[in-house]
């Protein structure tokens, strides 16, 4: 005979859970009709990711934590909205390399299967058995059992039981024995609703409320992937492995990937993320970067790899610490469409990071820039191998410093003809060039070292002009008080 479990028994009954954690999902997208329910995977992504300004009125809602629905309700725009729609299902994909993400396609598959099964009302995935099946995922096993099957005596409700094993298996929240069950209760014909032994059907009591916290903070595979609500600066790119390098492919600062006969793609690593070891009066941390890029039209692959050497005093890296690096690997390529795959790797903390993409190669001239505090000699052996480090704040202050790496692709500029200003609504700015060095390589860099005049803090847009010819780059930056 099946005991009902307390929630003493299931020993979850002192943790205390807000009323938050159960999806509020039950309420129609005001775009929605009521009836407007998909009964295939596909359909149901498309219809309900649709709904980019009413998102969280639809099924994808009960996967949200308590920091998303602050970050959601922050949200200012329709562009903003959909940009969090993609970070919200990436920092869930299992595997960053692959096409698609298979646990937002695994989640619509359990969308429309609620929505074909269950026909009560609320309808589909607005039922609580759809609601559970969402979070949860399908049950091990299913029952029918009267009340006094149950409970050994009396009369009541039947009820359809779901069990889930924790045995063999990844589930973050667990039963006592290995088993944990949920009760639904068929207050009438063909209709279900949860069943708490305490206090009847329709109350979502902490044991369940629990195994929804513990399965949506389970499911976040890439917790390090924060949401920027501004302008978007690329995909973050990881390996679902061990260990886990993170890292960036910050296209939003970059021009196109292709250009000048070559695919160029920018990397940037926060410092932190690294292991330096002692060597001498410095610290070294190395990585492995292989870029290959096949042709779409079939032909052979090219493929350049590079071995990178992060070498600093014990000043630069305290001074740094918090800030990253960022640098470009390069690799000639013919025009037209490529499959491109980069792979860094931190051979130390045996940890990677893997990205691709495709990638159109156009046979003129391309110049990406980027800007730092310093530049860093990446690579002993070669002299092109250049970064750029960072600030953490990302703030220029005036009088001080400031680098421009600019990585071209099928042009080489007269390091005598370039200028370099910042302008804003107040005026336009020359900046005091102190050094600008061709590195050479296949598409540069090219290494500028400028001083910021004394100017009033706030957002400016830098500008170097190449001379030449050839078209002038720009990026944003933030000059801040010295």
């Amino acid at each position: 005979m099946q005991q009902p479990r307390s929630s003493a028994a299931l020993r979850w009954a002192s943790l205390m859970l807000v009323a938050a954690l159960v999806p509020a999902i039950a309420a129609a997208a005001p775009a929605a009709p009521q009836d407007d329910f998909p009964t295939t995977a596909g359909d149901a992504r498309r219809y309900y990711d649709g709904w980019i300004d009413n998102w969280t009125s639809g099924p994808a809602e009960a996967l949200m934590t308590q920091e998303e629905r602050e970050i959601w309700g922050n949200l200012q725009d329709t562009t903003q909205r959909e940009r969090f729609i993609r970070w919200f299902w990436d920092r869930r994909d299992p595997d960053g390399r692959a096409v698609g993400n298979r646990y937002q396609e695994d989640f619509y598959e359990r969308v429309a299967e609620a929505n074909a099964r269950f026909r009560g009302f609320p309808r589909g995935w607005k039922s609580d058995r759809g609601r559970v099946k969402l979070v949860l995922g399908d049950p091990d096993t299913v029952s029918r059992q009267t009340y006094s099957q149950i409970v050994g005596a009396g009369n009541g409700p039947d009820f359809e039981v779901w069990s889930y094993s924790n045995l063999g298996n990844n589930r973050s929240f667990q039963g006592p024995s290995g088993e944990y069950l949920v009760y639904f209760a068929e207050t009438r014909p063909a209709q279900y609703e949860i069943f708490d032994w305490r206090w009847g059907a329709g109350v979502w009591d902490r044991n369940i409320r629990l195994a929804f916290e513990l399965t949506v903070d389970g499911s976040i595979v890439d917790p390090m992937m924060e949401f920027d609500a501004g302008e978007a600066r690329g995909d973050f790119v990881r390996e679902i492995s061990e260990g886990t390098l993170p890292a960036e492919i910050p296209t939003g600062i970059w021009a196109a990937l292709g250009g000048g006969n070559a695919v160029s793609v920018p990397v940037q690593i926060e410092l932190g993320d690294l292991l330096f070891q002692p060597d001498g009066e410095q610290y070294v941390a190395r990585l492995e970067a292989a870029l290959t890029a096949t042709p779409a039209a079939g032909g052979e692959a090219t493929r350049v790899t590079e071995a990178w050497e992060i070498r600093l005093s014990e000043a630069d890296l305290l001074a740094l610490g918090n800030g990253s690096l960022l640098t470009a690997v390069t690799a000639p390529a013919s025009p037209g469409l490529h499959r491109v795959e980069l792979e860094v790797s931190h051979p130390l903390a045996a940890t990677a990071a893997v990205w691709s993409q495709d990638v159109t190669v156009a046979p003129g001239p391309a110049t990406a820039i980027v800007v730092g505090r310093t530049p860093l000699s990446l690579s002993p052996a070669d002299p092109a191998a250049m970064a750029v480090l960072m600030p953490a704040d990302g703030i220029f202050p005036s009088g001080a410093p400031l680098v421009v790496g600019a990585w071209m692709r099928g042009a080489q500029a007269d390091p005598a003809a370039i200028s370099v200003q910042l302008e804003a609504g107040s005026g336009t700015y020359a900046l005091e060039i102190e050094e600008a060095r061709w590195l050479d390589g296949v598409a540069g860099p090219l290494l500028v070292r400028a001083l910021v005049p004394e100017l009033e803090a706030g957002e400016y847009t830098l500008r170097i002009d190449f001379g030449a010819g050839l078209e002038s780059a720009t990026i944003a930056v933030q000059i801040g008080d010295a």
